[in-house]
């Protein structure tokens, strides 16, 4: 294992997570990679529409699978994005740069952690 994929993947939470789903945990990370595409695409329709109503919903499942999965990067711009989203939808903050931003890195971040989730299978 390379110094950049400790850095990506949380290892110790992959050897947790594979430990608790056995032989399931191959079907567990694709099931996340392929739902946090369509939940990247209600993000981006909500970047695009400026609603960031649409986005708070799939950000939350992106933090919360991310994050058992040990992608931490992605959970942690994820859960930026869903605070951020909520803040705005309840307080009038238009933050909209920084959702589009935030977008743009929780993109970036998926794409670099993918590869490296399909090496543990």
């Amino acid at each position: 294992m390379t110094n950049s994929q400790t850095d990506i993947i949380n290892m110790h939470t992959i050897a947790e997570a594979k430990s608790l789903m056995n032989s399931r945990f191959p079907m567990m990370v694709k099931y996340f990679l392929e739902d946090t595409q369509m939940y990247l695409a209600e993000i981006e329709k909500g970047v695009q529409e400026k609603n960031v109503e649409m986005a708070i919903s799939p950000a939350h499942t992106i933090k919360s699978s991310a994050k058992q999965l040990g992608a931490e990067r992605v959970s942690v711009i994820a859960k930026a994005i869903e605070e951020l989203c909520r803040n705005i939808s309840e307080n009038g903050y238009s933050g909209f740069d920084e959702f589009e931003t935030l977008y743009d890195q929780l993109k970036k971040e998926v794409d670099i952690a993918t590869p490296e989730l399909k090496k543990l299978c």
